[in-house]
């Protein structure tokens, strides 16, 4: 009997230590260049402090699926926060937070010159645009940091397919290093018209935010059955009707561009992975330190407030 009851604790244990060790996954959409809207969710978050510290524990990682830059004028702060943030997750000498700003389609326009989305204010917080053509190049201090180190495009994580467009299961046969290896070295290379930059690769892609179930759902599937994951997190579609994170094919794709930017809507919103549970938090007016959560668990009939 004393046995038999030992194993059982031994179960239960094993059971409650299994549920709590699994880390929280905060993964955040297009900027755009708006670094009071970057703030404001990363502090809603429970990111950043109201003086842009990083204040989440350890068990946090923190996604960024893309599109820092263009349409706002806070390209030089966003991407100095960025550098901090990752440089400080690599030479704390404690344990800290995983840091994973990723690649999208607007950092790769402005690495191969293609600036139709840059803000005459953005221009001018370089100091002119030669200065910005400079910074982005491979030899300026953004361009060798996207190049160099952040210079992810897609990331697995608990199950979870992090990525800026979508991943069809073409690409998702490549795997997740051999995209990023491909990306790597096109960037290295400046081969800016390799296919993985086209309009069907993983940075352009935008049929899970936008065709029919009856058409993307059955790919999805296949992709991450390829990449053995459980669902993708994407960004570059804004939901702009909503302002609200979006949910297709029964949770196996989640939508988390927002329109965060001011010229978007300056709406605010995380998506919070902990294991198997999918929650959305949104900023609440006069709490820059609370989340309205708001459950998007695939299992829930519909979404629940929390």
């Amino acid at each position: 009997m004393i046995t038999i009851v030992l194993v059982l604790i031994s179960c239960i244990i094993a059971t409650m230590s299994e549920a709590t060790s699994h880390r929280r996954i905060v993964a955040v959409g297009d900027i755009h260049g708006d670094f009071p809207q970057a703030s404001r969710v990363f502090q809603m978050a429970q990111l950043l402090d109201e003086n842009n510290q990083w204040i989440a524990p350890p068990s946090t990682t923190f996604v960024q699926v893309g599109d820092v830059v263009d349409r706002g004028p806070d390209t030089i702060k966003l991407f100095q926060l960025f550098q901090r943030i990752h440089n400080e997750s690599k030479t704390a000498i404690g344990p800290y937070s995983e840091i994973y700003p990723l690649l999208g389609n607007h950092e790769i326009m402005n690495l191969s010159g293609d600036l139709r989305s840059v803000s005459q204010a953005d221009y001018d917080s370089f100091g002119g645009r030669e200065n910005r053509a400079y910074a982005f190049s491979d030899k300026g201090w953004i361009g060798n940091l996207l190049i160099n180190t952040l210079n992810n495009m897609t990331i697995a994580l608990d199950g979870t397919v992090f990525v800026h467009g979508g991943i069809k299961p073409h690409w998702a046969s490549v795997g997740i290093e051999g995209m990023n290896q491909e990306v790597r070295q096109a960037m290295s290379e400046k081969n800016w018209n390799h296919p993985i930059f086209a309009r069907d690769g993983p940075l352009w892609y935008r049929g899970f935010a936008n065709s029919t179930d009856s058409t993307i759902c059955n790919e999805l599937d296949d992709a991450l059955s390829i990449l053995k994951a459980k669902r993708m997190v994407i960004g570059h579609t804004p939901q702009l009707q909503t302002g609200e994170i979006l949910s297709r094919c029964n949770g196996k794709v989640f939508v988390i561009d927002v329109g965060i930017t001011t010229r978007y809507g300056a709406n605010c919103a995380a998506l919070e992975i902990v294991g198997d549970t999918i929650t959305a938090l949104y900023c609440i007016n006069g709490k820059p330190n609370e989340a309205r959560r708001v459950d998007m668990t695939p299992s829930n009939t519909g979404h629940i407030d929390l």
